[in-house]
């Protein structure tokens, strides 16, 4: 099972079962991954990780604000964005160049690579002290302003 982002709704399955919308309460995401999914609290007190989603292996990270999905971290897995699949663990300068190939520009900061236009963050696990240039995280956010204050 796969990802397919849709800007400024969120993230829904490839096969159309799961959907991961901001402004979604906790709750109905709760009913929908608690039963399917390993879960445990996150970086903070709204963030949550759920693990190994429907027996996928997928991982992903979902942050609330007041109760309210606000923003989304794919950890495993692959996301569909703008026709591009774009795949943890698989090079990040390939990911880049697609989705600059279909006219998105981005900028690199000390962590990874960001679409302003698309509000996608990709992290870069070399840039994070891996070993390799790949995507190790695929983030989204209603409102990503908080990653333009990085740029280089």
């Amino acid at each position: 099972m796969n990802w397919e982002y849709i800007k400024d709704r969120g993230i829904k399955s490839s096969d159309s079962k799961i959907e991961i919308y901001f402004d979604t309460k906790k709750e109905e995401i709760d009913k929908v991954l608690l039963p399917n999914s390993i879960t445990s609290q996150g970086r903070s007190i709204n963030e949550y990780c759920y693990s190994n989603i429907f027996e996928s292996g997928l991982d992903i990270r979902l942050n609330f604000d007041d109760g309210l999905l606000s923003e989304i971290e794919v950890l495993e897995g692959a996301v569909f964005i703008s026709g591009v699949n774009v795949q943890i663990e698989r090079s990040i300068k390939l990911a880049t160049l697609k989705l600059r190939v279909k006219g998105h520009r981005y900028f690199k900061h000390t962590n990874g690579y960001t679409f302003p236009n698309l509000k996608i963050d990709l992290g870069d696990q070399y840039k994070n002290g891996g070993e390799r240039s790949v995507v190790c995280w695929i983030y989204t956010a209603k409102n990503i302003e908080h990653l333009f204050d990085d740029q280089s």
